[in-house]
């Protein structure tokens, strides 16, 4: 069930747009049209009367039962919620969709086919007067002014100036209720001379907008609700005007077992003015019982006043002690003092040995961060030294490296050197040769000079194992 500020929030969306009020229409109204009263009788029977309505009940309805409603300008919705749900938490929602009702089919209720009947009765009003009768609303009236063609314009300002919560409702809103919960109303009206016209029109049935539209002949209605014009107070009958709905039930012995007894409009003003009375003594009674109350109360604590009263010397002595009593209060308080602030000292002593422990702690810190850092810078002039020495060892290599180069290069030198040696000898020797050969040139040209001698034949060298 919605709740008061959603169903505002509805009601602001839906005078904005028609569109939002059939969607309202297409959400809610099968909820409502749904209930059914006599699921309700229960609680109806716990009901208190409407004693001032029973008394304006038209004689064709004294088989009918008015029942209290709230008259706080809901009175209309409050009835029907009270029939439909036995109480009046729905009349909020009734509101809103009566009020989307109206927007959306103000032309329908316009030329309302029921019109004709209402305007068709002798002494009922004319058709420019009962649209006024109608609207009952002076914004809306102006807008209508008497022009037909204006009808659908002075509904759709009557739909948004009763859209709000406590604004009384118009006989077009009973008309559009039908609608609303797709069942008919009768809008009971009291039998007063002073107002037969009014009654001529509007003491009626009103129809649903669905079953006037419907072309079946056969058309399911579920029976009517009904509800009473009526007054939250007396008035003078000659001059009576309604202000007030109250809902109708029907009396049967089953849920209604109460004594029925006649009653004129003048007892139940008695019985008003009677329960009036009664209340207003009960009023003075709770009143001077109150009175009473307050005066034994009051009677009590002179009592106790008067119980506290003793001669003067106990007084000046009382007011000398209370006085030691207040001094000793008062040394005690600024002990109390004292000691909170010798307190807070400590506590702002404590605060600066804390801070200096901590000024400590960080200054170990930063010593420990610097000893860290001349340990790292320690550390990495190790690398340094350690890449250094790397460095060293590499040039020591390469240069170890370079000797043996170079040594083998002087092997290579000497190699060069001795096969340079090597050639010079063959080459002294070739050069020997040449001169041997020239020498032996020279031995030719001088044997062609001189006899040749046989060389002397050297004897072999004897064999191992043969004699000398």
């Amino acid at each position: 069930m919605l709740n008061k500020q959603e169903i505002a929030l509805l009601t602001q969306n839906s005078i904005a747009s028609k569109a939002a009020c059939n969607e309202v229409l297409q959400n809610f109204q099968p909820f409502v049209a749904n209930l059914t009263a006599q699921d309700t009788r229960s609680l109806l029977a716990k009901r208190r009367e409407d004693t001032l309505a029973r008394s304006l009940l038209p004689d064709d309805f004294q088989h009918f039962l008015p029942l209290q409603s709230t008259g706080d300008g809901n009175c209309l919705f409050n009835s029907t919620s009270i029939t439909l749900h036995g109480n009046e938490k729905l009349a909020g929602l009734l509101r809103l969709l009566v009020t989307c009702e109206l927007l959306v089919h103000s032309e329908f209720y316009a030329n309302h086919p029921q019109l004709n009947e209402m305007t068709g009765t002798e002494g009922a009003y004319s058709l420019n007067n009962l649209i006024v009768v109608l609207l009952s609303d002076e914004t809306a009236s102006k807008v209508y002014n008497g022009q037909q063609d204006s009808v659908p314009d002075a509904i759709t300002v009557l739909a948004e100036v009763v859209s709000r919560p406590w604004v009384y409702a118009t006989p077009y809103h009973v008309m559009a209720l039908s609608s609303v919960i797709g069942r008919p109303v009768f809008s009971v009206y009291p039998d007063l001379k002073s107002c037969a016209r009014v009654r001529s029109s509007i003491h009626r049935q009103f129809l649903p907008r669905q079953m006037l539209l419907s072309e079946e002949d056969s058309f399911q209605m579920p029976p009517p609700i009904h509800i009473m014009w009526t007054t939250v107070l007396p008035q003078d009958l000659n001059a009576w005007k309604p202000n007030h709905f109250v809902p109708l039930v029907p009396i049967d012995k089953q849920s209604f077992d109460r004594p029925r007894v006649q009653l004129s409009y003048a007892d139940a003003i008695k019985g008003q003015i009677n329960d009036g009375a009664a209340k207003g003594k009960q009023k003075k009674v709770a009143k001077k019982r109150g009175n009473q109350e307050k005066i034994a109360e009051k009677k009590g604590n002179q009592e106790k006043i008067a119980q506290k009263k003793v001669n003067p010397e106990k007084i000046v002595e009382n007011k000398g002690n209370q006085e030691k009593l207040a001094e000793k209060k008062e040394n005690m308080e600024k002990v109390t003092e004292n000691k909170g602030n010798q307190e807070k000292v400590a506590e702002k002593k404590g605060n600066q040995e804390k801070v200096a422990e901590k000024k400590g702690n960080r200054a170990k810190v930063a010593e420990n961060k610097g000893n860290q850092e001349k340990e790292a810078e320690k550390k990495g002039n190790q690398e340094k030294v350690a890449e250094k020495k790397g460095f060293q060892e590499k040039v020591a290599e390469k240069k170890g490296n370079q000797e043996k180069i170079a040594e083998r290069k002087g092997n290579q030198e000497k190699i060069t050197e001795k096969k340079g040696n090597q050639e010079k000898i063959t080459e002294k020797k070739g050069f020997q040769e040449k001169i041997t050969e020239k020498k032996g040139f020279q031995e030719k040209s001088k044997s062609k000079t001189q006899p040749i001698v046989p060389a002397k034949k050297d004897k072999p060298p004897a064999k191992k194992g043969e004699e000398s």
